[in-house]
């Protein structure tokens, strides 16, 4: 069984570091935290996307699942394991979504993979999450003809 679904980017690592500090105020996609905002933010974006995964018909899976993420970022100039620290807050919300039974390595198989591309240029920053009951590598029916930019998916287009 494949699976996909796509969202906007949860918050990067740099994000996240900033919403640790105590008594700050962040903004995220419009979103403001205050105190503890990691745990505010982590929150949020898990009930998100537990919520946006059962919207788009995710079904619960058993056994081993295999993981691929396509992040389509504006910049190229952030560093890759900033940007995918952001699957944390994503798998949480799988697991609290009961779409996974874990997010542990007892369950998410490997190879767990990312891709990175860049944005159109009038696109927000979003990814792609992929599961599997099976190993997975890219994403490559997404890739527009002589072109690196993504198909947006209709739930992300801009009006």
């Amino acid at each position: 069984m494949l699976q996909s679904f796509a969202t906007e980017i949860p918050p990067t690592l740099n994000e996240i570091i900033r919403l640790h500090g105590a008594g700050r105020q962040f903004d995220h996609g419009g979103k403001h935290y205050r105190r503890s905002g990691y745990s505010q933010a982590k929150k949020y974006w898990q009930q998100r996307i537990a919520l946006e995964a059962r919207l788009h018909g995710l079904q619960p899976m058993d056994g081993s699942v295999w993981v691929h993420f396509c992040w389509c970022v504006r910049s190229f100039g952030s560093d890759p394991d900033n940007v995918s620290a952001s699957a944390k807050f994503i798998l949480d919300g799988l697991v609290q979504s009961r779409i996974l039974g874990k997010d542990s390595l007892m369950v998410i198989g490997s190879p767990y993979t990312h891709e990175f591309h860049r944005a159109g240029a009038n696109q927000p920053p979003w990814v792609l999450l992929m599961l599997a009951d099976h190993p997975l590598t890219a994403a490559p029916d997404l890739i527009l003809p002589g072109s690196l930019e993504f198909k947006v998916p209709e739930s992300l287009r801009l009006a």
